[in-house]
């Protein structure tokens, strides 16, 4: 389990050093200054150091890593969306129909006619069914049944 040992620093009062300390004598100093993480460069009320967005006043967070502030993120939980154009709630990179809101997905149509097709398809094997049938009805009458 690493230690910790906070001592100050000598160069003034705001400064101190995190001395961290692991293992078999890996020891590493980090210099952290109050001043730099009491410092709010955009005056949002959040800290530099808390602050995604540190120079932008309307964001503060982006929960999903996606370099768009949760504010203007359409989708802040989801890394691949951002934005719906046509407000449909699918983000415009899953939308193939991005700027309308009557649909998202993109239709397939098929060139053959499928009303011929799957009649034609249904005649051939009731047929087929009549033949085996009949054929089966001629094997028993002679016996091989």
């Amino acid at each position: 389990m690493p230690r910790m040992a906070i001592s100050p620093a000598t160069d003034d009062n705001d400064t101190f050093w995190l001395k961290l300390k692991a293992g078999t004598g890996y020891t590493e100093f980090i210099k952290v200054s109050a001043t730099d993480y009491g410092r709010d460069s955009d005056g949002d009320g959040i800290s530099d150091a808390q602050d995604a967005f540190p120079n932008d006043a309307n964001e503060t967070l982006d929960s999903d890593g996606d370099a768009v502030g949760d504010n203007a993120d359409v989708f802040p939980n989801d890394p691949n969306e951002t934005l719906d154009s046509d407000g449909d709630g699918v983000g415009n990179n899953s939308d193939y129909y991005s700027n309308d809101a009557s649909k998202w997905r993109q239709e397939i149509t098929s060139k053959t006619n499928k009303s011929s097709g799957g009649s034609l398809g249904l005649l051939i094997l009731i047929l087929m069914l009549i033949s085996l049938m009949r054929y089966a009805q001629e094997i028993k009458a002679q016996g091989k049944m």
